[in-house]
């Protein structure tokens, strides 16, 4: 499942306006993009696009504990910690979370994480490749 607007939607003003150009241009929306580009990675089967914010779609989740949660939505703070707080609970207990972009060019992102390492993934197990950052959690139900 990829969980997105696919309307290029940011609170950043300033990248704001850039997106909305290039999504225009698009016809209004990167669904069809999007499609395209699983479908050229033979992940059409594997991978379900689903439309709305990452806190609708988390709030009314109830496909179970999520094994593996990939982050790379808006890369403003508020909206990598709404992303976090609104998927984290339904992380599987040794589940594995992924951010993305984790490094100096995205102090939005970094901080999350750096206050997510010292609070709730505290103790937690990771790997950093480039700008990815991969936390294993071990924590009780």
């Amino acid at each position: 499942m990829a969980v997105d607007t696919f309307l290029g939607s940011t609170v950043d003003e300033q990248a704001y306006k850039a997106w909305k150009k290039s999504v225009d241009q698009m016809g209004g929306t990167t669904l069809s993009k999007f499609r395209e580009h699983m479908a050229q990675f033979e992940l059409g089967d594997c991978v379900t696009p689903v439309s709305g914010t990452s806190a609708e779609v988390a709030h009314d989740w109830d496909g179970g504990a999520i094994d593996f949660l990939y982050i790379d939505g808006d890369h403003v703070y508020e909206s990598v910690r709404t992303d976090f707080e609104a998927w984290f609970p339904h992380v599987a207990k040794d589940g594995i979370i992924a951010f993305h972009d984790y490094d100096e060019r995205h102090p939005g992102v970094s901080r999350l994480v750096d206050e997510a390492l010292l609070g709730p993934l505290s103790g937690c197990r990771t790997f950093q490749a480039d700008s990815l950052l991969v936390v294993w959690l071990s924590r009780p139900n």
